[in-house]
């Protein structure tokens, strides 16, 4: 018999609400309270699984701040070389 390697995906999602002076500021007491554990999502929150043949998933690519950083300053040195020519753009999903 064949080996597979079977990849689970379980989603759990839920909604918050805070008072803040603006939504950067809801965002990052929302995400203070989650990483100090104050909200835990459980089974209650379940919303989805996805199951995948993990052999045939796409190879991630990792790149640190520092490196995208780097690049983004080449971009802007050759922006300034060459006016004429438009800004690449880069697009970053996580």
């Amino acid at each position: 018999m064949k080996k597979y390697k079977i990849e689970i995906t379980e989603t759990l999602q839920r909604v918050e609400e805070t008072e803040a002076k603006d939504e950067a500021e809801a965002f990052d007491k929302i995400r203070q309270q989650y990483k100090q554990q104050k909200i835990v999502l459980d089974s209650e929150d379940f919303v989805g699984v996805e199951f995948d043949n993990y052999d045939l998933l796409p190879t991630v690519f990792t790149i640190t701040e520092k490196e995208i950083l780097s690049h983004l300053e080449e971009l802007k040195e050759a922006e300034k070389i060459n006016r004429n020519k438009k800004l690449t753009t880069i697009e970053i999903k996580e």
